[in-house]
C-alpha cells in the first residue's frame, strides 16, 4: 500500500493514539481538534489502565437500574429518556445489548482486547512516549465481605482472557494493612495486581509531543465542521478550509456519531456524561480504589486524590450536577478513616461516547472508500487507546486484526432500525 496522507479529527487519546501508529506506518498525518490537545473526555478521567473492568456498560439488569436512578440525581448511573428519535432508537439496542448471551460476548470480545493493554503501555514507554504509567495495582472495595464474595466469581473468571486477579477475598485487616487510609466501611476486597494507571493529561501531552517529533501536524482550536462524500471523503473545516484525497479518522468521541452521518452512516451513540474533583485525603492512597457501591474511582495524585465517577447517559450538556458530584465526594469519603481535607479542586465534567450495545466503534466506516471510525469506547478510552490506535493503523495498512471483529462499525448496519 502507498503511503497517503490521513487526517484524524479528534486529539485525545485514541486520536493521537491513531495519528502516532499510522506516522510509524509511514503516512503523513494532520490531527485537528476543536479544543486544546486532551482537552475532552480525556482530561479528566481516571487514567486507569483496568483490563479486569471490561465489563460492558450493556449489562443484565442496567436497563432498569438507569430508569430507577432517573428520580434519584444523587445515584451513580441514569439514563435520560427522551422522546427523540435516536434516543428512543439507541435504548432498544442497548436494552437488546443487555440480554445474557449479548452481554457474555462483548465481556469476552473486550477482555481479550484489553489483555494487551499492559503491552501496549510498554511499546510506547519503550519508542520514547512520557506515559507517566505507575504499576501499583487496583482494590474493589467493599463495605460487606458478602458482596465481596458474591463478586469474585465475575472478576476471577477474566483469568481465562489472559488477566491476572488474586482469586480471593481480602480481609479488613489485609485492607488495613494495604491501604492505611481507609477506614471501617472498608470491610473486604478484591486485589488485581497488575493494574495500571497513569495521568491522562500526562499521557495525551507525551502522545502528541512525540508524534510531532516524528513528523505528526496537530492543528488545535480547529474544528471540522462536516464530512462528505462517501466515495472519495472531503474534510471541511470550519474556517472553510477544504481537504481532500486524504483517508479519514473519526476519533471525536460523541462528535464522531455528527461528522459520521455525512459519510452516510448512521452510529447509535450517546453521551455519558461524568465527573471528576479533586480531594485531599489525610492520608494518601498507594493504589488506585474502585469503590462499586458508590460508583466512584478513586486515584492517587502528585498533589492528593482525584474521584472520579457517574454515568449519566443521554446527558448533552457539560453543566455540573452539583448534587450528583457531592454524593459521588461523599459516598467516597466514608471509605476513609478521616475526614477529606477541606476544600476540593478542579471540579469536572466531560461526556464518554457509548454505542448502543456499549462496545468500542473501531474500523471501516460502511460503504465508504478511506473513511474509518474509532469511538465508543465509554470507561476504557485510557485502557484501550494505544491498543485502539495500533489496530486503525493496521487497518489502514491492509492488516485485518480478527481482535476487532466485534467492535467493526459495520455491525450497525446489519440491524434492521428500529
Amino acid at each position: 500500500m502507498s503511503e497517503r496522507h490521513v487526517v484524524v479529527v479528534g486529539a485525545g487519546v485514541i486520536g493521537l493514539s491513531c495519528a502516532l501508529q499510522l506516522r510509524r506506518r509511514g503516512h503523513d498525518v494532520t490531527v485537528f481538534d476543536a479544543g486544546e490537545i486532551g482537552a475532552g473526555a480525556s482530561a479528566g478521567n481516571a487514567g486507569w489502565i483496568v483490563p479486569s473492568l471490561s465489563a460492558p456498560v450493556a449489562a443484565p439488569g442496567a436497563l432498569s437500574y438507569g430508569m430507577r436512578s432517573l428520580f434519584h440525581r444523587s445515584g451513580g448511573f441514569s439514563i435520560r429518556a427522551t422522546p427523540a428519535p435516536s434516543m428512543m432508537a439507541w435504548g432498544l439496542r442497548f436494552a437488546r445489548a443487555t440480554r445474557r448471551s449479548a452481554f457474555e460476548a462483548g465481556l469476552a470480545a473486550t477482555a481479550q482486547f484489553a489483555a494487551g493493554a499492559a503491552r501496549s503501555f510498554t511499546d510506547l514507554e519503550k519508542s520514547g512516549v512520557t506515559t507517566s504509567i505507575r504499576s501499583d495495582g487496583m482494590l474493589i472495595v467493599f463495605d460487606d465481605e458478602t458482596k465481596a464474595r458474591r463478586a469474585l466469581p465475575s472478576y476471577s473468571r477474566l483469568i481465562e482472557y489472559g488477566i491476572n486477579v488474586d482469586d480471593y477475598v481480602v480481609s479488613a485487616s489485609e485492607l488495613k494493612h494495604l491501604e492505611p487510609g481507609l477506614g471501617r466501611s472498608a470491610r473486604s476486597g478484591i486485589y488485581f495486581p497488575d493494574e495500571q494507571y497513569v495521568d491522562p493529561e500526562v499521557l495525551c501531552a507525551g502522545i502528541a509531543s512525540r508524534a510531532v517529533r516524528e513528523g505528526v501536524v496537530i492543528r488545535t482550536h480547529s474544528p471540522v465542521d462536516r464530512v462528505t462524500h462517501p466515495s472519495h471523503p472531503v474534510v471541511l473545516l470550519r474556517d472553510g478550509t477544504t481537504i481532500g484525497d486524504s483517508i479519514v479518522i473519526l476519533a471525536a468521541g460523541t462528535e464522531s456519531t455528527r461528522l459520521a452521518r455525512g459519510l452516510g452512516y448512521k452510529l447509535p451513540m450517546q453521551a455519558g456524561k461524568g465527573y471528576s474533583v479533586r480531594v485531599q485525603p489525610e492520608l494518601p492512597l498507594r493504589r488506585p480504589i474502585y469503590i462499586p457501591d458508590a460508583k466512584a474511582a478513586l486515584t492517587p495524585t502528585d498533589d492528593g486524590l482525584r474521584i472520579a465517577g457517574v454515568m449519566e447517559l443521554g446527558s448533552r450538556s457539560l453543566r455540573i450536577d452539583g448534587r450528583r458530584l457531592s454524593r459521588m465526594q461523599q459516598s467516597a469519603e466514608s471509605y476513609f478513616a478521616e475526614d477529606f481535607r477541606p476544600g476540593t479542586s478542579h471540579k469536572w465534567a466531560g461526556l464518554r461516547p457509548v454505542s448502543a450495545d456499549s462496545l468500542p466503534v473501531i474500523g471501516a466506516i460502511p460503504n465508504t472508500r478511506d473513511a474509518f471510525i474509532a469511538t465508543g469506547h465509554a470507561m476504557l478510552g485510557v485502557t484501550l487507546g494505544p491498543l485502539t490506535g495500533e489496530s486503525i493503523a493496521d487497518l489502514v495498512s491492509g492488516v485485518h486484526r480478527p481482535l476487532i471483529d466485534a467492535f467493526s462499525p459495520a455491525r450497525f448496519s446489519k440491524e434492521t432500525s428500529p
